[in-house]
């Protein structure tokens, strides 16, 4: 009976995830609607968009990776979070994706725009250990002039880092815990009687 016991409570670890951690820097071509310049542009598109570099959950991922961001323009002036996924990309057997689901506007000048804001990360495929959702910051520098042309770049580990946060498993573990006791009432039901 304590072998199985074991062996039932041991599913329970089976549930265990891991956290998203680690960060992204991607950085792409930017074609700016509504104005010609940042302080006037209302939106923005992101093309040619390809990793730089990366750490802990995103280690894997070579540099040079292309990423597809939303084909929707994003709102720049005011700033509003796109819905649905701001970019997703497949690496091996896994696909990576997040969504932004605030976004401000920190700094503003005819050279840069800066954006920050709190969004979901997700990494899912075969074989992905990771939790459905990662909460993390974000940030978003657009840089350049109407002459020479605009370029960006996200998740810039030199000044922000990706920032994790633990989120709940959904009920899995304890769903585990409850098969696992069930399991020891009827072994010990089939043991007494």
């Amino acid at each position: 009976m304590a072998g199985a016991a074991a062996a039932l409570v041991g599913l329970s670890t089976v549930a265990q995830a891991t956290i998203i951690t680690g960060d992204i820097e991607m950085t792409g071509d930017v074609t700016l609607y509504g104005g010609s310049d940042l302080l006037s542009a209302t939106s923005a598109t992101f093309d040619n968009v390809n990793v730089v570099s990366s750490s802990g959950a995103y280690g894997s991922v070579p540099s040079g990776t292309s990423v597809d961001w939303t084909p929707n323009a994003v709102s720049l002036n005011p700033p509003v979070a796109p819905s649905g996924n701001l970019w997703t990309f497949q690496y091996g057997l896994l696909t990576y994706s997040f969504t932004a689901t605030s976004m401000s506007r920190t700094v503003v000048n005819d050279t840069e725009l800066e954006f920050s804001g709190a969004g979901k990360a997700t990494i899912t495929g075969i074989g992905s250990p990771y939790l459905p959702l990662g909460l993390a910051n974000w940030t978003l520098f657009i840089t350049g002039d109407a002459n020479s042309g605009y370029t960006f770049e996200f998740f810039d580990p030199a000044n922000f880092n990706f920032t994790p946060v633990q989120t709940p498993d959904g009920g899995t573990t304890a769903a585990f815990l409850g098969m696992a006791l069930c399991g020891l009432g009827f072994f010990r039901k089939k043991l007494i009687g």
